[in-house]
């Protein structure tokens, strides 16, 4: 990926989460429905600047991904929302109806976790805008955070939990190294 893929991953990485190899055939799924030209289909995955014009290729990506018994969590950065503006007449939307597919997606996967991220923006019409799409989604149940490295912090939280939990269900006790 791009910087943000490489910014992703150090965030993850930071926070103790280990960012895993997609299994070959969920890259193989992936490059069915991603163009190749300047995109990743290797995790982190990266859209650039195609998911501007079909948004709802996030929604595909993220139940594709959900689906590799390798990947634990998933982060979803929204990002461009300015360029998004311009493109379509009401960009928050269709940012709110992709991200309510994808919430009702991911049901498929309760054990799986989703953050979104919604990178705060220079400008200050997009990010009232942007303020306002995150207020519906935190309202509609979603975990929403303003960067990659928030949203990996708190996923590492709920990956440590996850561990003290299996360790208890066996009976082995939990040292914190």
């Amino acid at each position: 990926g791009g910087g943000a893929g490489v910014a992703s991953t150090d965030a993850c990485e930071k926070n103790g989460l280990r960012v895993a190899p997609l299994q070959e055939e969920t890259v193989r799924k992936l490059e069915r429905v991603v163009p190749p030209l300047g995109t990743s289909v290797k995790n982190p995955v990266d859209l650039s600047y195609f998911v501007l014009f079909n948004f709802s290729l996030m929604a595909e990506c993220v139940k594709i991904l959900a689906a590799d018994p390798g990947i634990d969590m998933l982060i979803a950065h929204v990002s461009h929302l300015d360029m998004m503006m311009k493109a379509l007449p009401t960009p928050e939307e269709e940012v709110l109806r992709v991200l309510a597919r994808i919430k009702k997606d991911m049901e498929e996967f309760p054990e799986k976790p989703l953050a979104v991220v919604l990178a705060v923006e220079s400008d200050f019409e997009v990010q009232r805008r942007k303020v306002e799409v995150r207020e519906r989604l935190v309202k509609s149940g979603m975990c929403v955070f303003p960067t990659t490295a928030r949203a990996a912090r708190a996923l590492s939280h709920l990956a440590f939990l996850r561990e003290v939990r299996e360790k208890r269900a066996k009976g082995e006790a939990f040292q914190d190294s």
